[in-house]
């Protein structure tokens, strides 16, 4: 019965952190002036908010399901969550390893509305019960 538990997560990777030039030196001759340097050589703009992406995946002991991206700027709500990165991504993944399964979320403010998850799985019997919420 263990290998056809499943767990989920989401996870955000930063891909780019942005980078402090405050104690960059700029290494000229000693007989050049700052106002003689060139002002692309001086000033450099830079990102204010580190690059990231987030991935959502699940594990079970049957195998792993394929890495779903999240969009950027994409808030991860429980709607989000249940139509996008359950319904559509995880769920066909998972039913490639088994038709019976138990899935166990992170209960993480994303998945949420835990009281509504609850009482769905019992009127179900258990089982699958996502289409039903």
């Amino acid at each position: 019965m263990v290998n056809f538990c499943w767990f989920t997560d989401e996870k955000i990777f930063t891909v780019a952190a942005p980078s402090n030039f405050q104690n960059d030196r700029l290494y000229a001759p000693v007989a050049v002036c700052k106002k003689d340097v060139a002002a692309d050589r001086l000033l450099r703009t830079r990102p204010t908010f580190s690059e990231s992406v987030m991935v959502s995946v699940g594990v079970s002991a049957l195998g792993r399901t394929n890495i779903h991206f999240v969009g950027p700027g994409i808030k991860v709500n429980s709607q989000y969550y249940r139509d996008i990165l359950l319904t559509r991504d995880l769920l066909p993944d998972i039913k490639q390893y088994a038709d019976y399964f138990t899935f166990q979320d992170d209960g993480a403010p994303a998945v949420g509305e835990w009281q509504k998850r609850l009482r769905a799985c019992m009127a179900a019997g258990g089982g699958q019960f996502e289409h039903k919420m």
